[in-house]
This record gives C-alpha cells, structure tokens and sequence, in this order.
C-alpha cells in the first residue's frame, strides 16, 4: 500500500471571474457616491446659522384703488305682487252673468280702462293716490275725492278742480268717463242725497217741484187724500253719483291682467272677476345690514345668471327690516327688489340670479395690509424704496379705513402711488 502513489487535491476555481469583476465595480462606485453625497451635505453648524437668517424680503407698490369691492348678493326670481277682483253681488232679481270683457288675460288694464262687466255694470280701472272707501255725491269732500279727481283728470280733461271738493262739474266729468265706455252713472232719489246749497249745479233729472201759492185766508184749501195725489215726476227726483264697487282701484298706472271671467260666465263670491298682477315679476334678494346701503333704492345693479348674458337693473325698492328666523340660510336685513329683465322673461320662478353693485368704492391711497406695523399704537411701513424715503426707513402713516386686505392711508404720509413698502415682519 505504501508504493501507491497519492491522489491529488484541486481547489476550485472561479466559474465566472467576469461577474466578480462587475461585482468589485459596483462596490466601489456605491462607495465612491456615498462619500460625494456626505461631503456635500450642511453641517450642524451650517444648519443652525441658517436657521437664524432672515427670509428674502418681499416688497409691493402703493396703489390709488379702491378698498370696498362690489358687493354681491343672491337673489331668486319672484313671482311679484298679484290682487285679486272680488265680486260684490247685484241686486235681488238680478242674474249676475259677465256681460262685457272690456280687457283680455294677458292684457295690460291702464287708468280708466274697462276691465268686465257684470250684469250691466262696469268695474273700471283708475289709479288713485288714496283708497277710495265710500260713494262719492256732489258736495262730498276728503282726500279720497281728490284721488278721484286726480285719476279723473288723467283721462277726461273736464272743467273741474283738482281739490278735495266734489263738485257737479267732477260729477260730469265722471258721466263723460263712462258714457264713453258704453254705461250709464248709477242714480238714486234726491231725496235720499243730502244735496248742499253749493250743489244747486248738480246733474239731477227734475228738482222739486215749486210749493202751491198760499190760498187766501177766506177760503180754506181743499185737502185731497194722502193716496189721491203721488208727488209730481217722483220718478225723475234722482241724481248720478259714484258707486266705489264699480272702480277697480290700481297703485300704478298700468298693470297686467292674469286671468278674468269669460262672458257668460256666473260670477259669485267663491271666485274673484279677475286676478291683476300688480307689480312685475322681480328678483328679490336680501340685503344684510352693511349691504343695505350699497343697494339702496335707485342703486344701479348688474344681474348675472349661468348660460345668460349680464342685465342691467336699478333697485326698486327695498322692504322692512327682517330678522333672521334662526336657520343657516337666514340672515337679518332687508329684502331688496329689481324688476325682472324683459329678455328673461322666460326664466321660471325660484330661479337664481346673482345681483352685483355696479360702482366700487372710489380710489384710494392705499398699502397692503400685511405691510403696516403697530396699526394699533403709531402705525408705520417700511419703506423699500421711495421718492421721499429711503430702503429701512420707518415711515409714520394714519390709518383712515381698511377692505379687502388693503389699508387706507393718509396723504399727508409722505407716500405716493408707486412707492414700494416692505410686506410681512
């Protein structure tokens, strides 16, 4: 056994050199990155000091602006203002079918128009100034004989004055008025009209008849039975007044009529003659304490609506104050009224339309806020640059209002429009 020869041992070798090569590249490139990177990083040191220094300064222009924008508020489309034409009843014997449309649905119903008809009598639109409340006779007096009189003389250019006396020249106006839309003023006995000395003119048919002479003491007057002798023309003793349920009393001078009763139609209390609408569709919107005086009445407005070009608008009116009712969508002030535009007169109701104050508020001279210091004690800027100041300097300004992140200052600062003030600490 000892003269055989012993086998040889052969340490593997490397099956693939070439990854080993990649392999040392890769480390030595990871290696050579990561000394670059930390060699470029900040101190502690150098951070720290960073921290301390102060952030590039940032500057803006005084500008002569205005610091109240326009204001905004939304509002929605309203239906406006309707009345309803009630029906007054006729006399016993009396079917009460409408005789007369004297204006059409979808009509306007102007000062001294007919609207209907009922039985013979009129109801006739005036636009009076005061309510009318009571038939109206010669030598009546009051304000509401003015208002007639003043609606009279806007369609029948009579002899009368304009007053609070109700004269026979008013009366005959008035019977000019309807006879010219085809009816007849309603009578009633003398008797029954308490006729002043002054209206001895009064459109009257007959006037009492004159007294009998005084037979002579010596021959006593014949006495004829009570029944034998009626009153002479006791038929024709009457006198024309104004009967107030045949005016269809308007607030202007023209209004539009929604619906009314067709001829033949039966009127009666359950149903009104007719429904006017009394003021145009409108938006309404409502106006917060401070915004009330920006859109107070006469105030020009602009009306936006989605997918619609702006419309210009004035504000009509503006309600009573309101307070909030207490939900998220309520606020306290006053609810302001533009009339619709006559190119949207296809926009449904409850639809909304934004109404904005044309006019800003006048121009100013005016810094940003954030660049004014202790506005509080004695208000400064600093300045970064100006005609009258130097880059640093403290300059003294009076604080006269503020809006919309803009402060108002005084002239006499020393600043003007196109100097530059520091903004921010």
């Amino acid at each position: 056994m000892s003269g055989e020869p012993h086998p040889r041992v052969r340490l593997p070798a490397v099956v693939r050199p070439r990854a080993l090569a990649v392999f040392v590249v890769v480390v030595l490139l990871v290696g050579s990155a990561g000394v670059v990177i930390g060699a470029s990083m900040p101190s502690t040191a150098e951070v720290d000091e960073a921290a301390v220094q102060a952030p590039p300064q940032v500057d803006a222009a005084v500008e002569r602006r205005s610091i109240d924008p326009p204001r905004m508020l939304q509002g929605l489309v309203d239906a406006g203002d309707t009345r309803k034409v009630a029906f007054g009843g006729v006399s016993g014997g009396v079917l009460p079918y409408v005789t007369e449309v004297g204006t059409a649905s979808g009509s306007p119903l102007s000062n001294g128009r007919l609207l209907i008809a009922v039985a013979d009598q009129p109801r006739i639109a005036l636009h009076v100034g005061a309510p009318l409340y009571r038939d109206l006779h010669v030598g009546d007096q009051g304000r509401d004989v003015q208002a007639f009189e003043t609606a009279l003389e806007a369609v029948v250019p009579g002899d009368f004055d304009v007053d609070e006396d109700f004269t026979a020249n008013t009366l005959a106006a008035a019977e000019e008025l309807w006879d010219g839309l085809g009816y007849d003023l309603p009578t009633r006995p003398v008797d029954a009209v308490a006729v002043p000395p002054s209206a001895s003119g009064a459109t009257t048919t007959a006037t009492t008849a004159p007294s009998a002479p005084v037979p002579a003491a010596s021959a006593p007057a014949a006495t004829a039975p009570p029944s034998a002798a009626p009153a002479p023309d006791a038929a024709a003793r009457t006198q024309a007044y104004i009967d107030v349920t045949q005016i269809v009393q308007l607030p202007s001078d023209s209004v539009g009529v929604l619906s009314v009763l067709a001829v033949g139609a039966t009127a009666s209390a359950d149903a009104p003659l007719a429904t006017l609408q009394t003021s145009p569709r409108r938006v309404v919107a409502r106006a917060s304490v401070l915004d009330a005086e920006e859109f107070a009445v006469g105030a020009s407005v602009t009306l936006r609506v989605n997918g619609r070009s702006d419309q210009s608008g004035v504000v009509a009116r503006q309600g009573e104050f309101v307070a909030s009712d207490g939900s998220a969508q309520s606020i306290a002030g006053r609810d302001v009224f533009v009339d619709l535009p006559a190119d949207w007169a296809d926009l449904a109701e409850k639809s909304t339309v934004m109404l904005t104050t044309v006019e800003a508020g006048e121009p100013v001279l005016a810094v940003p806020l954030a660049a004014v210091h202790d506005a509080s004690t004695a208000p400064f800027v600093v300045s970064s640059g100006g005609s009258r100041s130097d880059p640093g300097e403290h300059v003294p300004i009076e604080v006269l209002g503020s809006g919309a992140g803009w402060v108002r200052i005084g002239e006499e600062s020393g600043l003007v429009e196109g100097d530059r003030v520091v903004v921010g600490p």
